[in-house]
């Protein structure tokens, strides 16, 4: 009823807005100190212009706001850095989010590259070496400063 007492009609209006997606992973990325970069990021709206912008990009890198290029020679100091990329047309965001390994040309003193596979089936040396993501697609990534790695974090191989 409404506040004259009459009865009314009520009605759903569902709205939907217009979604864009950004269309590159580009997933653990890895480069050398003072080497160049050219990562293309694109996404893809159904109206309106898209404007890209980065957070936590390393020092040296920038993105183009109308293309979506991140480009630059690497400064940062060595180590894992998180970015994330934003796609903004009318109004809405999207946005992906990966991590960049800077690494010194020859992994300099005091730093040991670390990668690490899970979710394999087997428990034997062959089960990593024969799965199709070894070596160049490890589950992550890291540097560290010893050969001490962290203890029983995974079931199958020490």
């Amino acid at each position: 009823m409404n506040a004259s007492g009459a009865w009314s009609v009520s009605r759903v209006i569902q709205v939907t807005n217009q979604t864009h997606r950004i269309d590159t992973n580009p997933g653990r990325q890895i480069v050398l100190l003072n080497s160049a970069v050219s990562l293309q990021i694109n996404a893809s709206t159904g109206t309106g212009t898209l404007n890209y912008t980065a957070n936590g990009l390393p020092a040296g890198l920038s993105i183009n706001a109308t293309s979506g290029l991140i480009s630059g020679n690497v400064t940062a100091a060595p180590g894992t850095y998180q970015s994330t990329v934003f796609a903004t047309a009318n109004g809405q965001t999207s946005s992906v989010a990966f991590k960049r390994i800077i690494l010194l040309p020859n992994l300099g003193t005091g730093q040991i590259a670390r990668e690490w596979w899970t979710e394999l089936a087997g428990v034997s040396v062959a089960s990593l070496t024969s799965n199709a993501a070894y070596p160049a697609n490890p589950k992550e990534r890291d540097l560290i400063g010893s050969f001490e790695t962290p203890s029983n974090w995974d079931d199958n191989m020490g």
